[in-house]
């Protein structure tokens, strides 16, 4: 299934031809420049606003729902927290209070993607941890012991899953890099975090028909997300407002009204594919 969300945006169409037929420039040169700085606009106002930021969410979300211990005796000789109950398995000490796990959620041999397989269902189509992290909570022990307290998340050592989080922070990027391939097809340059990404992207360049247009499409998982609107409408909204501005202060020198062919108007178009 294939959903498609298409906008000729009016406010757009109109400024874009008040500036063609204020430059002494082609009507496709004018699009085609117009069309990388909506692009670039786009990625600008895509998240992650940094690949900085970016790593440290996705970090700070798979840590929401994975702990990672180094060796410890939790998985070479684990012990019951428990006299009598073999469920819950002590995992440290900390500040003199015991943290355990439910045995079932101690995976001393996982693997990357079995770590991953955890992972996957708790993730919205954004690649975000949906709800909130589950918090220790504090069980009651045996008479005459102290409470202990029980962590929520599936336990695995701490070498695989700092390789699964770094691999999963390749994918930073992948939101603006469906942009990405239209600002660089228009001879745009991209940072190396986002031009990786950029298969999350295509175009439609009909520069060179009689109607001039260019239709820039994001294909990633994040353009199925309810902000992908308002974003987009943000940056359109924007380069109006640069346009308008360009003009007012006469940078370009005006010539005589010519009429433009067609509408020359520049689309965009976000592809989410379930």
């Amino acid at each position: 299934m294939e959903v498609q969300v298409t906008g000729n945006f009016k406010e757009y169409s109109d400024a874009l031809k008040e500036y063609i037929a204020a430059s002494r420039r082609t009507c496709r040169e004018i699009i085609k420049q117009q069309a990388r700085l909506l692009g670039q606009r786009l990625i600008k106002f895509t998240p992650p606003r940094t690949l900085s930021e970016g790593k440290k969410r996705v970090d700070a979300d798979i840590r929401k729902v994975i702990l990672g211990l180094d060796d410890t005796e939790a998985f070479e000789h684990p012990q019951a927290v428990l006299k009598n109950d073999n469920r819950f398995v002590k995992l440290f000490v900390k500040s003199r209070t015991v943290f355990g796990v439910i045995r079932e959620l101690l995976k001393g041999s996982a693997s990357e993607g079995e770590i991953s397989s955890f992972h996957q269902p708790f993730r919205n189509r954004e690649g975000d941890i949906v709800g909130r992290p589950l918090p220790d909570t504090v069980e009651a022990g045996p008479a005459n012991k102290p409470e202990w307290k029980q962590v929520h998340k599936l336990t695995v050592r701490r070498d695989p899953l700092e390789a699964y989080i770094d691999s999963v922070q390749t994918r930073v990027g992948s939101a603006k890099g469906g942009w990405g391939a239209s600002v660089e097809h228009l001879g745009g340059k991209l940072p190396a975090w986002i031009h990786r990404n950029t298969g999350a992207g295509s175009y439609v360049d009909r520069l060179n028909d009689d109607n001039p247009s260019f239709t820039l499409i994001n294909n990633s998982p994040w353009a199925g997300n309810p902000d992908a609107r308002r974003v987009v409408d943000n940056a359109v909204a924007s380069r109006v407002q640069s346009m308008k501005a360009e003009l007012a202060r006469g940078l370009h020198e005006h010539v005589p009204f010519r009429e433009v062919v067609g509408e020359a108007i520049l689309e965009v178009l976000e592809r989410v594919e379930p």
